[in-house]
């Protein structure tokens, strides 16, 4: 079996991350060890998805922040919001 690829010091943000296979991403990404922050639409959602995550990867280093990204000011807010010191961007 091939050792996957470790994700340890990466950041991933990720949208659709509630259900399905954004949740299924956010598992893996997580499972490869890289901080996951994942976007939903409201604080249950977003706090429930983070405690199945964790829950499945032994994982602390999942969080989410709250945005409908169908609003342009959502997405500008979800932007200027602690993405870059969570996940350790520069840019």
């Amino acid at each position: 079996m091939v050792e996957p690829s470790s994700l340890q010091n990466q950041g991933c943000l990720v949208t659709g991350a509630t259900a399905g296979l954004g949740k299924a991403a956010a598992v893996q990404l997580a499972q490869r060890g890289a901080t996951v922050v994942i976007v939903a639409r409201t604080h249950a959602k977003g706090d429930a998805a983070v405690a199945e995550i964790k829950a499945k990867t032994d994982s602390a280093a999942v969080s989410a922040l709250t945005g409908d990204l169908s609003s342009l000011a959502a997405v500008r807010r979800v932007a200027r919001s602690s993405v870059s010191s969570t996940i350790g961007c520069t840019s």
